[in-house]
Formats: C-alpha cells, structure tokens, sequence
C-alpha cells in the first residue's frame, strides 16, 4: 500500500525525472519549483511554481492518496487550501474534480517505478534502531539537529514568500506577522486581509491604532453601519472612506470564534495588532540591533483599544477588563516572527552573525506550552527553552508519530 509520506518524497526528491507531465484534462505541467514541505497545518508544499498551459503559477500543492480523500479531509472548508494550483493524486477517483488541476501517478510508468523504489527504501527504513526508538519508552532528541533544522525551514519559508513579495522585507514579515496573530484557527485569514493592503498605506497610518482597527475590520468584512454603536459606525465611516480613496476590496474569507479562548478571538487580536503597529514594535531594524529576549520584555503588556476592555465581539458588552497580547502570543510572536526573520535575513545576506543572533535568542526563550510538547515531556523529555521545544515540534511533525497526544 502506498502511503501519502512516499509520495511526498517521491515529489520532493524525482517528481522531475519522469519526462512529460499532463493533467487529468490534457493541460501539459512542467515543474518550474516543488515548492517547500509544509509540516505544519495547510497543504503539503508551499509556495510551489510551475507552469500549467501556458500560465504560470505560484501557489500550493496538496497530496493525496484518492482525490476523494480533499473530501474526506473537508478541505473544501478550510481556507488554507484555497490557493492550491495542482492536485497530486495516486488514484483519480472523482473524475469531475474540478477546485485545482489533477496529476495523476499512476498512469506514469516511470513514476511507478521511482514510487515503487521509494516505498520499499521507507519500509527499511522503518525497520531501523534509530526509528523505533522513536516509539520507545526512553527517547533521546537531537536537539541541535532538529533545532536547527526548523530554523532552516521556517527560514526557507520566508525566503519564499520574500521573493512572492518582490524582495519586500517588511511586507513579506508583516504577513507573517499578522499570521501569527490570526492563530492556528485564523491565520490563512490574517494572512491574507494583511496582503489585500498595500503596505505603504498601513506605514502612513502607522500611528494611528483607530485607523489601522477600521483596516483589518473591514478589510476581514467585520464592519457595518450601527447608529447605535458609536465605535463600530466611526470604524465603519473611516474604512468607507479609505475604500473610495485608495480602492480597497473587502475580503471573503471568513474568520472564526469557534473552539478558542475569548481573548484569542480575532476582534481581540485585531485590536492588539493594531496596537503593536502603532506602538511602533513593528520594525525590522530595531529588530536586527536587539541583544537578548529582554528587548521584548514589554509587548506582553500591549492590550487592545477601550472599546474591547468590556467587549470580546461587537455590540454585545462583557465585564470590563484590559485584554493583553499575553506571555505565550508575545513567545509565539518572537519564535514565529523575527528569529525566523533574523535567521533569512542572515542567510540572504551571509551574514552569520544575525544567524548565531536568531539561534540565541531561541536558546533563551522560554519553551512553547501546547499538546506536543506536553505530551514529549510525560515521556521523559525534559525541555529548557524553545530552541529544544522547537526541535521537538519538528521531529514530532518529521516522522508524523502514530500516537495521538492528548
């Protein structure tokens, strides 16, 4: 039986030593870049370029063992597939798939046979000392490896999306940014509504929080018009004038309160972004001249306009209480944000000391607090800070582990 891992690697490592490829439709493809393995939520290669036609296309590549199995994952519903140009599939089993071009496997002889080889070399490969004690009851991580291997990878990641970004460094960090602040559940959204500005009008009202909140709004289609909520209205007056000035489009994609905290509910991270824009935290040279983690001691302390101390959503009024950017957002927005930025910086420039400053900082940071790393530490794991925390995530998500922390 194939599995879904071998034909990522067969993707990654021989998809171009197969000659001609052609869609299920007939359209000829010819593989310009693989794109980048996403080991995190979304589809499996990032920020892929091929040719499909006659047009050329940047975006994603989702993998799948049947093209029934985009519905078995309901990925129709998520928004991080939506700008999936190319369907992989072994078996094409909805002939009248019609969301993204299909490539079909199978149907190359000569992709059978390199998917073949592959699939026997993961078998012994399974059988090896080192991977079973990936399931073992003592494990023993190379933190320095798989450490510096996410760092490479998140790096890689930016790099990409720097060059999508016409070589913009602060355009292509602020989409990383607001990523961050949309979290898990949210981040396709943010990310999206923070490229649908053009960047040079979020830095003309850099200083102006109120203005920026009545970007992100209505730009994520948050806003109407409500007499009877002075906030909302004067919101909503300010991105109607914004719009006829400079021509801006609301997005469609949707955003979501469902199975999260209040205070990470995109309204209270909207109103905390456009806080930390305002208060100045958003730059990039600052950022390369910092020396340890105490340079961001104090965005934790960053909280939300007046009008969200007493609400967690629009016109419905909560007790009153200061919404902060937290610890552990404040953690997520150096791990996520400026050490992979120092670190692509560094690479980009071959400049090694912003390199030996990103991989510091990471080292002094204080470890990530979720599922996984919960779980590898009632294994016997202990971890020091979030240079070890982020190597456990990585391997974790590497070998994709058969148990299911809870």
């Amino acid at each position: 039986m194939i599995s879904e891992k071998v034909l990522h690697r067969f993707w990654e490592d021989s998809i171009n030593n197969i000659g001609i490829l052609t869609s299920f439709c007939g359209q000829y493809i010819e593989i310009i870049d693989t794109g980048l393995y996403n080991l995190d939520q979304g589809p499996d290669f990032l920020f892929a370029k091929m040719k499909i036609g006659r047009q050329t296309w940047v975006g994603n590549v989702e993998i799948h063992i049947k093209t029934s199995d985009w519905f078995r994952h309901k990925h129709q519903y998520d928004r991080n597939y939506a700008n999936t140009i190319l369907h992989v599939v072994w078996q094409h089993d909805i002939l009248d798939f019609d969301l993204c071009p299909v490539l079909i496997l199978s149907n190359n002889h000569i992709a059978f046979s390199i998917i073949d080889s592959h699939k026997k070399a993961s078998e012994l490969v399974v059988e090896t000392d080192t991977f079973k004690q990936s399931f073992s009851g003592s494990l023993q991580i190379d933190f320095d490896f798989w450490g510096k291997k996410r760092l490479e990878r998140k790096a890689q990641m930016l790099l990409k999306d720097l060059e999508i970004h016409d070589f913009d460094w602060d355009k292509t960090v602020w989409g990383w940014l607001a990523k961050t602040f949309g979290t898990r559940v949210n981040s396709t959204a943010f990310y999206e509504m923070a490229h649908s500005i053009p960047f040079w009008l979020i830095k003309m009202n850099g200083y102006d929080k109120f203005a920026l909140e009545a970007l992100f709004f209505g730009q994520l289609g948050l806003l109407m018009n409500d007499c009877n909520d002075r906030y909302l209205n004067n919101l909503y007056d300010i991105y109607t004038e914004l719009c006829q000035k400079y021509n801006l489009r609301p997005l469609c994609f949707p955003v979501y309160n469902l199975r999260m905290r209040p205070n990470n509910f995109p309204a209270i991270r909207l109103s905390q972004m456009s806080a930390f824009i305002a208060g100045g935290y958003f730059n990039l040279q600052e950022i390369q001249t910092v020396k340890d983690m105490t340079a961001f001691n104090h965005y934790h302390r960053i909280h939300t306009s007046t009008y969200w101390e007493s609400h967690f959503n629009f016109k419905k009024e909560t007790n009153k209480s200061l919404k902060y950017i937290g610890v552990q957002m404040t953690l997520s927005i150096v791990v996520n944000v400026f050490i992979p930025y120092l670190y692509a910086y560094g690479m980009n420039t071959l400049k090694t000391d912003f390199i030996t400053l990103a991989e510091n900082l990471l080292s002094e940071a204080k470890p990530e607090d979720n599922k996984i790393i919960r779980y590898w530490c009632s294994r016997g794991i202990k971890v020091k800070n979030a240079f070890e925390s982020q190597a456990i995530l990585e391997y974790h998500q590497f070998y994709k582990m058969v148990v299911n922390p809870n």
